[in-house]
């Protein structure tokens, strides 16, 4: 059985420059469970899927997320040919389309490959699902593994700000799931690519 675990990255910078923020770590980690749940067993091929590119200034970040998320899935000792990554997109439809294309190098039918695809994140990325959706994979390939965490300020406060634009986020994935013309997804990106994301945003 084919199954891809794909692993969305939600921040970088947040404490210290290029250096993953607690959301990103706890996806990377719950999947890397998974992954040691079944290592012993021959039924299962596992796979890896880490995405996202530079979106934020220099301030916080100065190499793509998803080579750090590589990085970290290689002292685990998940095995290199165990990982496919992407590391140009800036936001989640484009998460999707390029790592979609990488493992097309590999696989000719790309996420369609697998039998099942784990996606690892808070519910509110539940996007991730629809998006995959568009491009042909089959609601029964796909699960969503909710990583239970709550978006915090500094101070410990819920962040409810963040909580609003993911939910809008989800929303524009209704109308244009696969990103290519919702107006709002269009500024955003091109101020990402821009390096003027804003900090823990979508």
């Amino acid at each position: 059985m084919n199954i891809l675990l794909y692993v969305p990255s939600y921040g970088i910078g947040e404490e210290e420059k290029d250096v993953l923020n607690f959301d990103s770590v706890e996806n990377l980690v719950s999947s890397y469970y998974f992954w040691a749940r079944r290592l012993c067993s021959s039924k299962y091929n596992i796979y890896f899927a880490v995405v996202g590119g530079i979106f934020l200034s220099e301030e916080y970040q100065t190499i793509p997320i998803s080579d750090i998320m590589v990085d970290c899935l290689l002292d685990w000792r998940i095995p290199r040919d165990k990982i496919f990554s992407e590391n140009k997109s800036v936001d989640s439809w484009e998460n999707i389309k390029f790592i979609n294309i990488e493992i097309k190098k590999h696989f000719p039918e790309g996420l369609n490959y697998f039998d099942q695809i784990v996606i690892f994140s808070h519910k509110s990325h539940f996007r991730h699902y629809r998006i995959m959706r568009s491009y042909g994979v089959s609601k029964e390939k796909l699960c969503f593994s909710y990583v239970n965490y709550d978006f915090l300020k500094k101070d410990g406060s819920k962040d409810r700000k963040r909580y609003v634009k993911e939910f809008f986020a989800n929303c524009i994935s209704i109308f244009d799931p696969k990103g290519c013309w919702f107006p709002i997804l269009l500024y955003e990106r091109k101020k990402r690519r821009e390096r003027r994301g804003i900090l823990l945003t979508y």
